[in-house]
């Protein structure tokens, strides 16, 4: 059923629409008919029982009675339509004010305030996507993954302080884990959204934040354009802690190696 007062769809057998309450005109007809069936019903009951006046006059009482409830039903139903544009009217108006909000943060270049203000927002429609795509490709995450790999250097320069090569080893390997973790899932957001059809307004600063990552991994992690490759669009064949943590290794051994 599509909602002809917001647009939104629900089940036919709903008895109003989830996003606006608008009653549903098919279960508002449905109900009018049970009514109707109903008191015909009683009505044939009552002429089996009742002598022929008293019948006419129960007629007339549930003639008066159902007129009462169709205008009760109009009346609610009228309400119900006034409440639904009310509340359709505050929505739309407020969506308009957070989306000025967040394009006048976007133009700015504050990307912080930008993703702080998507993430305190507690309804999220579509009109949104342009900068929940920002978000999903993880800007804290992107961050994130920069201040992990200054972490893995210092573990790499602070040999001297771990306990035993063992400790030193598995700091290293949780601290590259990391980066190669949440770098994974920023590559692949990045791609998708950087490459889809549809037009946002924010592919530019896609593109770039992908070149970017690409240009940190190849360079300053050291992989190979085949492994960065691997690495944004692989699926994991089993547990995919232990396929990073492998590859990670692998990674140390070959940086220990040209030392």
């Amino acid at each position: 059923m599509i909602c002809k007062f917001c647009g939104a769809e629900y089940p036919d057998n709903a008895k109003a629409c989830y996003h606006c309450h608008s009653e549903n005109p098919l279960m508002t007809g449905k109900r009018k008919a049970d009514v109707l069936h109903a008191f015909d019903e009683e009505a044939r009951k009552m002429q089996k029982e009742l002598p022929k006046k008293t019948v006419k006059k129960a007629h007339k009482i549930l003639l008066v009675v159902l007129a009462g409830i169709i205008v009760l039903t109009f009346v609610i139903g009228a309400i119900g339509i006034g409440i639904a544009k009310s509340k359709e009217k505050v929505e739309y108006e407020l969506t308009q004010h957070h989306l000025s909000k967040m394009e006048e943060l976007f133009q700015s270049g504050d990307m912080d305030a930008l993703m702080e203000y998507y993430g305190e927002l507690s309804s999220r429609p579509y009109a949104y996507e342009k900068y929940a795509q920002i978000y999903d490709v993880g800007y804290f995450d992107r961050k994130w993954v920069f201040e992990r790999y200054q972490d893995y250097l210092k573990q790499t320069d602070n040999y001297h302080q771990a306990d035993s090569k063992d400790d030193y080893m598995r700091m290293r390997g949780d601290y590259l884990y990391w980066v190669l973790e949440s770098g994974r899932d920023c590559l692949k957001n990045m791609y998708l959204y950087a490459n889809d059809r549809v037009i946002l307004g924010n592919e530019t600063l896609l593109t770039a934040w992908k070149e970017e990552m690409e240009t940190f991994f190849l360079e300053e992690v050291g992989l190979t354009e085949e492994e960065l490759v691997w690495l944004r669009s692989f699926v994991p064949d089993g547990d995919l802690e232990e396929q990073l943590r492998d590859f990670a290794q692998k990674i140390i051994e070959r940086d220990d190696s040209t030392r």
